[in-house]
């Protein structure tokens, strides 16, 4: 590296291939990364995962040392000009509309058995509508799949933000992926009035939902820490319409985005160079540590 840098920093591991490569290489001194991917890295290349306040807590499943920031990330909007105040236009056609908007890497086999076993058991037909990002061949080897595992469902194919709104926006309820969540679909749920069914677990990626519901507002019981939990969860806003409908008057009497989109306080505005630097000056104290989870700005034990 003819830069010599004194730290690397990887805002992402995991999205990008070279990522992964690059940083099973120890090129500075100090190698360090944020969750724009949520997994943790267990190589011993990376120094530090630096997480936000209060994700803390997942600390134990990472091979690396965790730095917890002073400061909790926000969310900003797609864009200003995106329309949430949709006159939704719902199915009629008898069936409970239910969105899965998880991209298709989260689909995983557990999660697809769930809709399986709530469509098996409820007692109303249920229509899934599977946002899962899928083109081309995979699009139409994922529709197979589908056709031999549910009764009515539709494979929606990738549009433009705002013309995706518009078709979420028809849906009764959401069920989140497990045990990898959602996070940025949660918020789109929320800003759409939708009844979401949410997995919570501690792994940083399956935090996300739980914390875009508690910033909301919304009940603790739509967010379960177990397979049955969910499918309990799930069949019961299947069922219970009135349960539904609370959740979305609850939905609609909050300012959605305003607790979503909250500007920076004054005091987080430097706040992550100010974590970076004390990394970077404390550096050989936390490696000396034996502490595996340290905060920014307390004392460093021993």
């Amino acid at each position: 590296m003819r830069l010599e840098p004194d730290i690397i920093y990887y805002p992402s591991l995991g999205m990008s291939e070279w990522t992964q490569m690059t940083s099973n290489q120890r090129f500075a001194p100090i190698q360090l990364m944020t969750l724009g991917h949520p997994a943790p890295a267990m190589m011993d290349t990376m120094d530090y995962a630096l997480v936000q306040a209060g994700h803390g807590e997942a600390a134990s499943e990472f091979g690396q040392k965790v730095i917890e920031r002073q400061a909790w990330g926000q969310f900003a909007p797609f864009s200003e000009s995106t329309n949430f105040a949709i006159e939704a236009k719902p199915f009629d056609d008898g069936r409970l509309h239910i969105a899965v908007n998880s991209s298709l890497m989260k689909l995983s086999p557990r999660f697809l058995v769930m809709c399986e076993r709530l469509e098996a058991e409820a007692k109303r037909p249920l229509h899934f509508h599977f946002f899962a990002s899928a083109a081309g061949v995979m699009f139409d080897r994922l529709r197979q799949v589908f056709e031999r595992r549910f009764r009515y469902f539709t494979l929606e194919p990738a549009r433009q933000y705002q013309a995706f709104l518009n078709v979420l926006s028809r849906c009764d309820l959401a069920l989140a992926a497990f045990p990898f969540g959602n996070t940025n679909s949660t918020v789109d749920t929320c800003l759409l009035g939708i009844p979401t069914v949410a997995y919570y677990a501690n792994e940083v990626l399956s935090i996300g939902d739980r914390d875009v519901m508690r910033l909301v507002g919304l009940p603790s019981w739509l967010v379960s820490d177990s397979d049955e939990g969910y499918f309990e969860t799930a069949m019961k806003l299947i069922h219970d319409d009135e349960a539904r409908k609370s959740i979305v008057d609850q939905l609609k009497a909050t300012d959605v985005k305003a607790r979503l989109f909250q500007a920076p306080r004054p005091e987080d505005e430097h706040e992550f160079v100010e974590a970076m630097d004390w990394i970077y000056r404390n550096h050989e104290a936390l490696q000396a540590s034996a502490q595996h989870l340290l905060k920014v700005g307390e004392p460093i034990p021993a």
